[in-house]
């Protein structure tokens, strides 16, 4: 199997950089960082985002976030680098993921509950009224702690790891330092072939594992398809205990084929339904959205970009507990809508970065979060109707980790109210999430009119968009939104 591009010194980064913008992201199913040994890009770095609350918003219920791809963020290191990214990396799912929009309703008191809300405002990118759906979900786990957990990490040892071996290691023992008694861990190490590093059980002697993990050198080939079939096997050992979590995290110079037929595939899918989900950290790879809509449609997978170790570190210490832990599995939100209405674009949806129209909206995971996301849905009046938009209904299997068993059900009626006007807000999460969807359409549209060589328009579509948003941003005094227009800003100047 070929093997992907790989960084093979820091003097190549600005060459490799270029070359990497035509290959494939990899953030999905498992934590995989990549060989560099770069600083991190964090929010509060130049050209960096805040996105909202760092922490549960205002001691409020925690957000639900559907798993696949959670952030935009090899997009803005791109800008911070002054390269202009490719449309497909900005996409309407990252961005809403790493923003915290307020949901409205009662308490949740279940694993999940569905809080929609409605709006109509124009869409920047049809340039026509639309009503919108904003879908939000929060989690009734007030007090989250993340239950035990069954973890492997593999770690790529192959010739091509001797620039950040050392760094690598140690974001591997960063991970084992978050495990708590109640937790079973093993680290596997492999090139052409894979050695256990510690076995699997509780790490109760965090020196001894360390020693062993720091003493993993770089040599020889790479098989990334056999060590990841040799920690679902260790998973496997370990029992399907329904009040443990398991997870497998990939510490790896390169990725897995993402063809929907190939062995990766049939491994992820296969771990998944057995409750042994995967993270993926990416490092420097580039963007691949076949990968990523692989990733969205596995049950247990979510993905995340990351400049650096730094930036790794960052997420294993802050989000960790988060990142590991999923609520729920086959959401199922759908819509009858009545007459006079039909779905023009959903965003948000995990393995559809398209946003493809469809009366139910699948989602393979569902993961807690500091931020309270969701899904947007257009609507398209078609003739005229009566302030009765319809119904949406949530179904859901609940992780069996968490305490709950069962499918659950959720409806709520969709209704807009007598006064509303050409424009229209059920919430201010609801105008947030409008002016994110405005703002990632014509962010990926500027970006693709730059690399059509229509750079005027490109320039033109982003003046627009930063007029745009600075009034959202400032409507609802909004400091992730005024972040998004330093963002807009610095891609502006690029054109």
């Amino acid at each position: 199997m070929a093997r992907p591009l790989q960084r093979a010194s820091s003097m190549n980064f600005n060459k490799q950089r270029q070359v990497m913008e035509g290959l494939g992201f990899v953030l999905g199913a498992m934590a995989l960082v990549a060989c560099t040994s770069t600083g991190g890009y964090s929010a509060s770095s130049p050209g960096g985002y805040s996105g909202g609350a760092a922490g549960t918003p205002g001691g409020a219920e925690i957000g639900v976030t559907p798993g696949g791809v959670q952030d935009i963020n090899y997009a803005r290191e791109q800008v911070e680098a002054g390269v202009v990214p490719p449309a497909a990396t900005i996409t309407v799912e990252g961005l809403l993921s790493q923003h915290d929009l307020p949901t409205v309703g009662e308490p949740c008191t279940d694993l999940m509950c569905l809080r929609p809300a409605l709006a109509v405002a124009p869409s920047l990118e049809t340039g026509e009224r639309a009503y919108w759906l904003h879908l939000g979900m929060t989690s009734g786990l007030t007090d989250f702690e993340r239950p035990p957990m069954d973890l492997t990490i593999v770690i790529d040892h192959s010739d091509s790891m001797s620039i950040d071996m050392d760094e690598t290691n140690e974001a591997a023992i960063d991970m084992l330092r978050q495990l708590g008694p109640d937790d079973r861990a093993s680290v596997i190490a492999f090139n052409d072939s894979t050695d256990v590093v510690v076995a699997h059980g509780p790490v109760t002697d965090l020196d001894e594992a360390s020693t062993r993990i720091r003493a993993i050198r770089a040599f020889g080939n790479w098989d990334i398809d056999t060590a990841l079939a040799d920690a679902v096997a260790i998973q496997r050992a370990a029992g399907n205990a329904p009040e443990r979590l398991r997870r497998v995290v990939v510490l790896s110079c390169g990725y897995p084929d993402s063809n929907p037929s190939g062995r990766f595939a049939d491994v992820a899918r296969e771990a998944g339904d057995e409750r042994i989900g995967f993270t993926f950290v990416g490092i420097l790879l580039g963007f691949d959205p076949a990968l990523g809509d692989l990733l969205g449609h596995t049950r247990g997978g979510n993905y995340f970009y990351a400049q650096g170790l730094e930036e790794v570190t960052h997420l294993f210490d802050e989000e960790f507990d988060f990142m590991m832990s999923p609520l729920a599995y086959d959401l199922s939100i759908a819509l009858d809508l009545g007459p006079g209405f039909v779905i023009d674009r959903a965003f948000g949806i995990p393995g559809d970065s398209t946003g493809t129209p469809g009366a139910a909206i699948e989602v393979a995971t569902a993961f807690p979060s500091r931020r309270r996301g969701g899904i947007v849905v257009r609507l398209r009046a078609t003739e005229a109707f009566d302030q009765n938009l319809g119904n949406v209904a949530l179904s859901y299997e609940p992780e069996s980790a968490h305490g709950w068993e069962g499918v659950y059900e959720e409806a709520a009626p969709l209704t807009l109210p007598e006064t509303a006007s050409e424009v229209y807000w059920g919430s201010d999460g609801a105008r947030k999430a409008v002016a994110l969807v405005n703002t990632a359409e014509r962010l990926a549209t500027a970006c693709g009119q730059f690399h059509a060589g229509d750079r005027a328009d490109a320039s033109a579509t982003l003046t627009d968009l930063t007029v745009y948003l600075r009034g959202e941003a400032e409507a609802l005094d909004d400091d992730g939104l005024r972040d998004e227009v330093a963002f807009v800003e610095a891609l502006a100047a690029l054109m």
